[in-house]
């Protein structure tokens, strides 16, 4: 509704976005991060993967504020038809970002790394490309993922902490 409000609605080409990795609030508890955080908070072990495998994670807030900003854009600016990969553009083990968020609860001790077999035709890298959005954004003048928020800001631990 917000961007159909911002007059955009009447566009005849739509945007199209690939999103890498997002995570956030209400996620589905069958996803890592909700998985991670309760079994922190309930002090109760979770049995994962080695971790090894190679993720672009991406918070929910930072991926709608990218998409406002260029579903916004005047119409000269508007990049009618085009797709972009919503992504950090950096691949991050498993293990490290699940150590992360469970050291913000203070129950990285938790994660039993290696106690699941990893799936046979699991990719081992899903890391987005995020050349074009880039520089779709500096042409136009855009700030959108220049500041890609961390781990520590989402869950409200210091960095370090975890």
């Amino acid at each position: 509704d917000l961007l159909i409000d911002c007059g955009i609605g009447g566009r005849p080409n739509p945007l199209i976005f690939w999103l890498f990795g997002v995570f956030g609030p209400d996620e589905g508890f069958h996803k890592l991060v909700p998985q991670v955080v309760r079994a922190a908070r309930n002090r109760e072990p979770l049995d994962l993967t080695d971790g090894m495998q190679r993720r672009d994670y991406l918070f929910v807030g930072d991926a709608a504020l990218a998409i406002l900003a260029i579903a916004t854009l005047p119409d000269d600016s508007f990049p009618a038809g085009e797709g972009f990969n919503l992504c950090s553009g950096d691949g991050v083990s498993v293990r490290d970002f699940a150590t992360r968020i469970a050291g913000c609860f203070g129950g990285s001790w938790l994660l039993r790394f290696g106690a699941r077999a990893s799936r046979p035709d699991g990719p081992g890298a899903v890391v987005g490309d995020k050349t074009k959005l880039s520089a779709f954004c500096a042409r136009v003048g855009l700030d959108a993922l220049s500041g890609v928020t961390p781990i520590e800001s989402v869950f409200g631990c210091a960095q370090g902490e975890a």
